[in-house]
């Protein structure tokens, strides 16, 4: 079976925007920003990984919003000293 090249149209997709990108100087790799892992240019491939638990908790902890923290103090105290 023939490789499959790279197509920048993915990046549009849903399943793929925001974590997949382009192997620089490879035309048949992908990347995935989550997992910070290489991956093959097939589409079979590309969704199995999107559903993989190593990415699903990785994309999970990625997009975690952050905790609470109080406002910052400006300095404007109202307190009496």
């Amino acid at each position: 079976m023939p490789k499959r090249k790279f197509r920048e149209q993915w990046l549009q997709e849903e399943n793929f925007r925001g974590w997949l990108r382009k192997v620089d100087g490879d035309d048949y790799s992908a990347f995935c920003n989550v997992c910070k892992s290489t991956l093959v240019t097939e589409v079979s491939t590309l969704k199995r990984h999107s559903s993989s638990r190593r990415h699903t908790e990785g994309l999970a902890h990625q997009t975690a919003a952050p905790a609470a923290q109080p406002p910052p103090c400006d300095g404007d105290d109202d307190s009496v000293t």
